[in-house]
C-alpha cells in the first residue's frame, strides 16, 4: 500500500521545478519517455550527476530518493540555457520492497511515478523552447521593421557628433525618444549629460542594464558621404552613433513587448567615454559614483562595441579578459638652458628626453615577464621654441596597456627608477603623473556562457565568434567592478563596401547593417537573461 510520501512528493517537485522555470506555464505533452527524443536526449541514456547544488530539488519517489538538478544542453532549451536537468541515476527504476531500486531491463515498464517524475521534468522544455524560438522571431521581425529608423537616428548622431562631455544635443534627443517610448522612469543630467531610464515590464522579475556611450572624437571627417559630420574637427569615429543608436531601438522595441518581459530593464546612455583620466571621475566611474547602478540594481549589465575586423552580422565575444586596462601619464624632463653654440653650458633636455624614450621601451623587452602582454606608448613630445637655443623642458604624454593588476603597478615603479636613472647620469630631473585609467574589461564567464545561446539564436551559429583579446580601453569595465557585465563586439566591417579603417582614424565608418543585429541581439539578451531568472 502507498503512503502519502509516495505521492505528496511527486507534486512537491513540480512545484519547485516550476518556480525553477522562472513560473513559466508548464506544457505538459501527453506520452511516454520517448517524448524525451524532442530535447534531443536519447532515451535510456545515463546523463551525468550535475556538480552544481544551485537548483537542486530532492524528491522522495516510491519512497526513494531522486536528485534532480540544474541542467540540459543550452540547445534544448535555449532560453534557460542554465536551467538545465539531469538525474542522479537513471530515470528507468523499477521497486522493490526489500532491496534498493534496480535499473529497469531494457524494453521493461517502471513504476508510474518514475514515468510522471520523467514527463514532468523533460517535457515543459520542449514547450519552452518552443516559446523561445516564437519569441526571437517575434524580436527579429520588430528589429527589421525599424531599421530605417535606425539608420535615420544613427546619421542624425553622426552628423551632429559632440566631444565628451559636451553631449548636449545627443542627450537632449535620446531623452525626447526615451519619453515618446513611454519609459517608466527617465532621469538626465547624470555625469554631465547622461541618460538613464527604466522600463518596467508587466511581470514582476530582477533587473538588467544596458549601456551605451555618445561622444565624439576630436577627429575630422575626411569621408564624402550623404552624412558626413557637419562639426569641423569633430567625427564619430568610434562607433558611438551607432551604439547610441542601437540601444534607443532595443528600448522602442522592449516597450512595446511589455507583456512578455519579466521584471526590469536599465537604459544607460553614458557620456565622455573617450575623454582622458583626470584628478576628478568621469564617464563611467562618475555615472556610477551619482548612482546609475542602484535603485534598482541590474543583476548584470550589457553592452556592444563596433569592430570593422568582424563582418556586419556577426557578434563576437570573449569570456574573461577581453579589453586591456589604460593608464596615462605625462614626462617632463627638466634640463638648463643654454645658447646651441654652448651646449656644454647647459643641460640638453631634449636628448635627456630621447635617452628615456629609448630606456622606457626596455621595461617591456628586458623587465617585465616576456609572455606578459603589456603596451608602453610615448605619443607626444614637446619641447623647444627656437632652433639655436637648447630647451630646458621637455613634455612627452603616453599611455600603459596591461591584462595584469600586478604588471600594471610594477610597471609604474620601473618608469620612475629608469626615468631617475636616465636624468641623473645627465644632470637633468624629472616629474612622472601617473593617472590610473579604466580596469580590464573581464565579461564574466558563466554570464557570457548562459548569454550565448541567446546570441546564436539571434544571428545563428555561424554568425558568432570568438574574438581574441584587445589592448584597446574601455571604461565599460568600471561597471563590471560593481556587477556582472558582458561587452560583446558587434560587427561592423564590410570589405565589399570599402569598410575597413579602424576605429579613431578620419576614414573611419560601419555597415549599417549593424544596427539592426545589435538591435536583435540585445533585445533577445535582455528579454531571456529576465525570463531565465
Amino acid at each position: 500500500m502507498h503512503n502519502k510520501r509516495t505521492v505528496f512528493p511527486v507534486a512537491q517537485t513540480f512545484h519547485a521545478v516550476a518556480q525553477t522555470f522562472s513560473r513559466r506555464r508548464m506544457q505538459i505533452a501527453r506520452g511516454s519517455l520517448e517524448s524525451a527524443r524532442v530535447l534531443n536526449v536519447p532515451t535510456g541514456r545515463r546523463l551525468k550527476t550535475c556538480d552544481t547544488a544551485d537548483w537542486k530539488v530532492c524528491a522522495t519517489i516510491d519512497a526513494q530518493p531522486f536528485l534532480v538538478a540544474q541542467v540540459f544542453q543550452p540547445a534544448v532549451s535555449p532560453t534557460f540555457s542554465r536551467h538545465r536537468v539531469c538525474l542522479a541515476r537513471d530515470l528507468r527504476y523499477s521497486r522493490s520492497p526489500a532491496t534498493s531500486p534496480q535499473p529497469c531491463a531494457r524494453g521493461q515498464g517502471c513504476p508510474r511515478s518514475v514515468w510522471l517524475l520523467a514527463i514532468l521534468m523533460l517535457l515543459p522544455a520542449a514547450g519552452i523552447a518552443g516559446d523561445a524560438s516564437t519569441q526571437v522571431n517575434k524580436i527579429s521581425q520588430a528589429a527589421e521593421a525599424l531599421r530605417t529608423t535606425l539608420i535615420q537616428t544613427r546619421r542624425d548622431f553622426h552628423m551632429h557628433p559632440e566631444l565628451s562631455n559636451h553631449e548636449e544635443r545627443t542627450s537632449r534627443i535620446v531623452a525626447e525618444k526615451l519619453r515618446g517610448f513611454g519609459m517608466d522612469e527617465i532621469r538626465t543630467n547624470v555625469a554631465g549629460y547622461g541618460v538613464v531610464a527604466l522600463l518596467k515590464g508587466a511581470h514582476p522579475g530582477r533587473v538588467v542594464a544596458l549601456r551605451a556611450d555618445m561622444d565624439a572624437l576630436p577627429i575630422n571627417e575626411t569621408m564624402d558621404v550623404p552624412y558626413k559630420s557637419l562639426v569641423p574637427g569633430v567625427k564619430h569615429a568610434c562607433g558611438h552613433d551607432a551604439h547610441t543608436t542601437i540601444e534607443l531601438g532595443v528600448a522602442e522595441l522592449l516597450s512595446k513587448m511589455r507583456g512578455d518581459i519579466r521584471g526590469s530593464v536599465k537604459f544607460v546612455f553614458q557620456p565622455a567615454e573617450e575623454a582622458p583620466p583626470g584628478e576628478k571621475p568621469i564617464g563611467a566611474a562618475l555615472m556610477i559614483q551619482e548612482g546609475v547602478l542602484e535603485n534598482p540594481r541590474p543583476g548584470a549589465i550589457f553592452g556592444l562595441h563596433t569592430t570593422t575586423e568582424i563582418d556586419a552580422g556577426k557578434i563576437g565575444y570573449r569570456a574573461g579578459a577581453a579589453q586591456a586596462s589604460s593608464d596615462s601619464f605625462v614626462i617632463t624632463i627638466h634640463g638648463k638652458m643654454s645658447h646651441a653654440a654652448d651646449p656644454q653650458k647647459g643641460v640638453d633636455s631634449i636628448v635627456v628626453a630621447a635617452e628615456c624614450v629609448t630606456a622606457l621601451q626596455t621595461i617591456k623587452s628586458r623587465r617585465i615577464d616576456t609572455f606578459e602582454p603589456i603596451i608602453l606608448t610615448i605619443g607626444t613630445i614637446h619641447g623647444g621654441n627656437r632652433p639655436n637655443i637648447i630647451t630646458d623642458e621637455v613634455k612627452m604624454e603616453g599611455t600603459v596597456r596591461t591584462f595584469n593588476e600586478g604588471a600594471r603597478k610594477q610597471i609604474e615603479q620601473m618608469m620612475r627608477q629608469t626615468l631617475g636613472g636616465v636624468t641623473a647620469a645627465y644632470g637633468a630631473t624629472f616629474d612622472l603623473d601617473y593617472r590610473h585609467g579604466t580596469m580590464v574589461v573581464f565579461n564574466e564567464p558563466k554570464l557570457v556562457e548562459a548569454s550565448l545561446p541567446s546570441i546564436r539564436r539571434a544571428v545563428g551559429d555561424a554568425n558568432l565568434v570568438e574574438a581574441p583579446k584587445r589592448m584597446g580601453a574601455e571604461d565599460f569595465s568600471f561597471y563590471q567592478q560593481v556587477v556582472p557585465g558582458f561587452l560583446l563586439r558587434l560587427g561592423s566591417g564590410n570589405k565589399a563596401k570599402g569598410i575597413t579603417a579602424e576605429a579613431h582614424t578620419p576614414e573611419f565608418d560601419i555597415d549599417e547593417e549593424c544596427l539592426v543585429t545589435g538591435v536583435k541581439v540585445m533585445s533577445t539578451l535582455v528579454v531571456d537573461y529576465l525570463n531565465a531568472h
